[in-house]
């Protein structure tokens, strides 16, 4: 009797490692869930339902926001002037914001595509539209990107954002050291450094699309968010951004073509580094 072994082997240019369980997510929108996005009878939007399972919905608190298509992707439309959903009350933002006590920091990663830039802040989410306190991500009306937490400012620097880019912030911090990570797809640079733990909420609601600043506001779409009330660990933030990176830019342009340095073979599954 002959026996014939057989070898199969599958390559995947990308294939994200699952996020870690102890890492907790406790909102999440998306825009791409049919149903997540609820809207009146005039097509505006009111809620967007949060796919945790802590049924943290962002509601509408100023303006107007629709539902758009845009090719094959779903997004919210905040338009050209100030509009808004918030996210968190301030008292409710102490679960992951008040990194004081007991808590074992955060991570915030969004997806936007931008229209015309604001001439004052384009302030995407925060909490804060001054920077002595609080948290927020933003760019400039150059394009320069920006975030801040407890007082301090944290830029990247390289190419800047422009009308149309479609744009990931991820920032992760990580209270037990101090660390915090901000990534931003435009240039795909992480910038790191070190703020003492300490209560980064405020009694100002997290919000999207501006804070309190009324002339400081985003233009443009929002199309997935993610926040957890632990960090994750580098790994995880690696792949958590790259996921989402593929998922809303793929249908925009090509896909580079696959580098064999950029692959790492793990026992179980290929890794792509990036």
């Amino acid at each position: 009797m002959i026996t014939y072994t057989i070898f199969c082997i599958a390559a995947f240019f990308f294939l994200p490692e699952q996020v870690s369980g102890q890492n907790q997510l406790i909102q999440h929108l998306d825009a791409m869930v049919a149903g997540s996005i609820v809207s009146n009878d005039n097509n505006q939007v009111t809620e967007w339902k949060d796919q945790s399972t802590f049924n943290n919905h962002a509601t509408s608190s100023a303006g107007t926001i629709y539902k758009v298509q845009d090719g094959s992707l779903s997004w919210l439309d905040f338009g050209a002037d100030r509009n808004v959903m918030q996210l968190f009350t301030g008292a409710e933002s102490d679960s992951w914001l008040d990194q004081s006590t007991g808590k074992d920091g955060f991570c915030v990663i969004l997806t936007f595509k931008t229209n015309s830039l604001n001439n004052d802040w384009n302030d995407v989410i925060g909490n804060s539209s001054a920077t002595s306190a609080g948290f927020g991500l933003r760019y400039s009306n150059s394009g320069s990107v920006k975030a801040y937490l407890g007082g301090n400012d944290i830029s990247t620097g390289g190419n800047n954002i422009k009308e149309g880019d479609i744009v990931i912030f991820a920032f992760n911090y990580k209270a037990a050291s101090g660390q915090y990570q901000f990534w931003e797809s435009k240039n795909k640079n992480t910038v790191s450094g070190l703020i003492e733990k300490a209560d980064f909420s405020l009694a100002n609601p997290v919000t999207i699309g501006s804070t309190v600043n009324n002339n400081r506001y985003f233009k443009g779409y929002i199309g997935e968010l993610k926040i957890y009330n632990t960090a994750l660990s580098d790994i995880d933030f690696q792949n958590e951004r790259q996921s989402l990176f593929v998922k809303w830019t793929a249908t925009e342009q090509d896909p580079p073509s696959p580098n064999p340095a950029s692959f790492e073979i793990v026992p179980g599954y290929w890794r792509y580094n990036n």
